[in-house]
C-alpha cells in the first residue's frame, strides 16, 4: 500500500472495469447502470471506511463497443467519431455514474 503525504492512511487502489458496469454483449438500461454502479459504490464505501485512502481507476470495453456502434449508426447523419473521443465519452459516462452513486 501506498501512503498519501497529508493522511498517512494507505492508500487502496480499486481498478473498476467496464464489465463491472456492463457485460460484453448485454444490452443494458442506464437504470440497470445506475444500478451496477451503486453495487461498485458500495465498495469504495467500504475501503474507504475501513480507513483507508481510495484511487478508483475505471476501464470502459463495454461502453466503448457502444459508443462506436452510436457513431457507425449515426455517420449517414454526422461525421463519425474517432475511437479516442468515444473512449474518452465512455470513461466520462462511467465515472459520471459512479460520482452520481458514491
Amino acid at each position: 500500500m501506498f501512503e498519501t503525504s497529508k493522511t498517512r492512511a494507505p492508500l487502496a487502489v480499486l481498478a473498476i472495469g467496464g464489465d463491472a458496469l456492463i457485460a460484453p454483449g448485454e444490452v443494458v438500461t442506464e437504470r440497470d447502470q445506475a444500478r451496477a454502479a451503486a453495487r461498485v459504490a458500495r465498495a469504495a464505501v467500504s475501503v474507504v471506511d475501513e480507513g483507508y485512502g481510495l484511487l478508483l481507476v475505471v476501464g470502459a470495453e463495454p461502453e466503448l463497443d457502444r459508443e462506436l456502434q452510436r457513431s457507425e449508426e449515426a455517420a449517414n447523419h454526422l461525421p463519425p467519431r474517432g475511437v479516442d473521443v468515444c473512449l474518452a465519452s465512455a470513461q466520462g459516462a462511467t465515472g459520471h455514474r459512479l460520482l452520481l452513486a458514491l
